[in-house]
């Protein structure tokens, strides 16, 4: 855990017993099983909730068609840092505070596309 993560979660663990946990409101797999079993580099999108930030973004979770599971985005940055796994994906989000706006970069087909959403707390 880099120590800029310590430093921003051990206050809050002592002030209100746990960590604030940050997100961008879209559902993800910690595990990356589908990252793994694919070997793909960066995080996949599960699924979007309806009315979300993310969702009014334009966001894409993986759907279901009549041919299988087809894949949506995949984060593979945010602002300036490449996200490759689950561990970069929160590292970035690390040095961000709920409300803040960032620049979110998905691999969507073939092309890199640039979203901005805001990071929200997470239940």
């Amino acid at each position: 855990m880099p120590v800029s993560t310590i430093a921003r979660v051990v206050p809050q663990i002592i002030k209100g017993g746990r960590a604030e946990q940050l997100g961008l409101g879209v559902q993800i797999d910690p595990q990356q099983r589908i990252e793994r079993r694919v070997g793909i580099r960066g995080v996949v999108v599960l699924g979007v909730p309806a009315g979300s930030g993310a969702a009014k973004a334009g966001l894409r979770g993986i759907t279901q068609t009549a041919r299988g599971i087809a894949l949506g985005d995949v984060i593979v940055g945010i602002d300036a840092q490449k996200v490759e796994s689950f561990d970069d994906f929160y590292n970035a989000l690390d040095t961000h505070k709920a409300g803040d706006m960032v620049d979110v970069k998905v691999l969507r087909g073939e092309d890199v596309v640039t979203v901005k959403l805001d990071v929200v707390l997470l239940p």
